[in-house]
């Protein structure tokens, strides 16, 4: 509610008050120039100790379950996606902040309070330290304030009873933004504002209308407003005095100009994206890892054949701590055993939706076997030692090569081939080759930085005496990546340290027999 609307009747307050010609009228919300809140979180403020149990106890519980589903279409707090300022959305739901009980002066606790006092009591209580500051600007929290029983309300000189209003105030450099509810179940008020079954519910119905209401107008009193309607019938929330159920919670509805009614919630306008993993990779502890979600997609058509706008980002989360953004990533975990992986994709409108898989990281190689030297073995001194070889494996030398790989595809699968060959050589052990692939760029920064992203990534075990081509089957995220681009293949090898030779289009990296010196490090 605007700061000069006011809900009135014949001593009790039971219905919002519009003007004679309302009923000819079609509310339309219309932008104003003004800021939105594009993020919002909810402090709650008992105004003092006699603010009945009932309501108090209740907010927590309500903000809470407000806040667990932010981002979700069927939440009342989704409509206010329908309203952003120039720059981007209104926020689409809330944060649970917190809850205190002040005990305010007796100067600003009148049998009718003024909203200067509310706005001089909620500066001083911040100031002493009673209540926490807003974050930033100030733009991003709302002290949803609870009156204590049979408190009347007078806004801007006017002496009528208000059922709620929100204000807009500063502190220094800070804007302070205020939702402030009267107790709807004491004199004057019983029987309801905006109707619902009983004070909690009439409580809850009213927090959601004026909190919605901020994030949608939140500079109220300056002259700088956002949403309201030209005709005069104010915000969002005052134009709907019907309620709905909301997570098991009473809201009021809110009205939609997408849909040119009142409403309880955005399922019937957008809906949440479609997030999908791709197949989860099986990585080696301290090798990086690609996850890929191109199974996402923008959101489906709703009930009424509209599309709600595409995934803006994709947030990842995985089960070591590690984050990362962005449709492909790579990871890299530093210890095997079972982990997760988990994705989230948020739309322009900050709608989400998530998923998330288990995966298994491989130990990693054991360490190098230590160089004899030339002392301490027992030998002349000078003379090199043989290499101790066992069935167990052993890190060999990184080596790097660049070219254009091949690209064949075989039926659905596409296949790349690097165009190397590994042996390894009989005595050596199984040899385990670990294949990257990442782009093959220079230039700008930028450029440098594309190059260390991870496009695939393959481990194949070698046994003594075999050879293997080095090729990897891609899935078509990846080949779409690596098609027409030049590529870095990083090729590491596990067993004993070894040789390179061989030509640029056909390199085999050889492994020394058992009784060979070694040659290369």
């Amino acid at each position: 509610m605007r700061s000069l609307r006011w809900l009135v009747g014949a001593g009790v307050v039971t219905v919002l008050w519009l003007p004679a010609s309302a009923a000819a009228v079609v509310p339309h919300m219309t932008y104003h120039g003004g800021p939105v809140m594009h993020r919002a979180g909810v402090y709650v403020v008992d105004y003092d100790a006699t603010v009945p149990s009932a309501l108090s106890d209740s907010d927590p519980g309500f903000f809470q379950t407000m806040a667990a589903h932010a981002g979700a279409v069927d939440s009342v707090f989704a409509v206010a996606a329908e309203y952003p300022d120039s720059t981007a959305a209104a926020a689409n739901g809330i944060a649970y902040l917190g809850q205190s009980t002040i005990a305010p002066a007796t100067a600003n606790d009148t049998a009718t309070i003024t909203d200067t006092q509310i706005q001089n009591e909620l500066r001083a209580q911040i100031t002493a330290g009673h209540l926490p500051a807003p974050t930033g600007d100030g733009m991003t929290t709302i002290y949803a304030i609870v009156l204590p029983p049979s408190k009347n309300v007078s806004v801007a000189g006017n002496t009528n009873q208000s059922c709620g209003f929100h204000f807009d105030t500063t502190s220094g450099a800070q804007h302070l933004l205020g939702a402030v509810v009267v107790d709807t179940g004491s004199a004057p008020f019983a029987g309801g504002c905006v109707g619902g079954p009983g004070a909690v519910a009439n409580h809850e119905s009213l927090l959601s209308h004026e909190v919605v209401e901020t994030i949608n107008d939140p500079l109220v009193n300056s002259g700088n407003g956002a949403w309201y309607d030209n005709t005069g019938q104010g915000e969002l929330g005052d134009v709907c005095t019907t309620t709905a159920s909301n997570y098991g919670y009473t809201v009021q509805k809110l009205w939609s100009n997408a849909l040119a009614s009142c409403v309880a919630t955005e399922a019937n306008h957008f809906s949440t994206p479609s997030v999908a993993l791709d197949p989860l990779p099986s990585p080696m502890a301290g090798q990086p890892a690609p996850f890929s979600a191109s199974g996402s997609s923008t959101n489906k058509a709703t009930a009424t054949g509209q599309l709600g706008p595409g995934i803006a980002t994709y947030a990842w989360s995985f089960g070591d701590g590690g984050s990362a953004t962005g449709q492909t990533t790579s990871h890299s975990f530093a210890a095997a055993g079972v982990t997760s992986a988990a994705v989230t994709a948020i739309d322009a409108l900050g709608f989400t939706a998530s998923t998330s898989g288990d995966l298994t990281v491989a130990p990693a190689p054991p360490p190098p076997p230590s160089d004899p030297g030339t002392s301490g073995g027992g030998g002349a001194p000078g003379s090199p030692a043989s290499p101790a070889l066992t069935g167990a494996t052993a890190p060999l030398a990184i080596i790097t090569v660049a070219g254009k790989a091949k690209l064949t595809r075989f039926g659905q699968r596409l296949v790349l081939d690097t165009g190397r060959t590994a042996a390894c050589p009989a005595g050596a052990g199984t040899c385990l080759v670990h294949i990257v692939v990442r782009p093959q760029l220079a230039g700008s920064r930028a450029a440098r930085a594309a190059a260390a992203r991870t496009i695939a990534t393959k481990t194949l075990a070698i046994q003594p005496g075999h050879s293997a081509r080095l090729k990897l089957t891609l899935s078509k995220t990846a080949a779409k990546l690596v098609r027409n681009r030049h590529l870095r293949i990083t090729v590491t090898l596990t067993g004993e340290r070894g040789t390179v030779t061989g030509t640029p289009s056909a390199i085999k990296l050889n492994l020394p027999t058992p009784a060979a010196r070694h040659t290369a490090r």
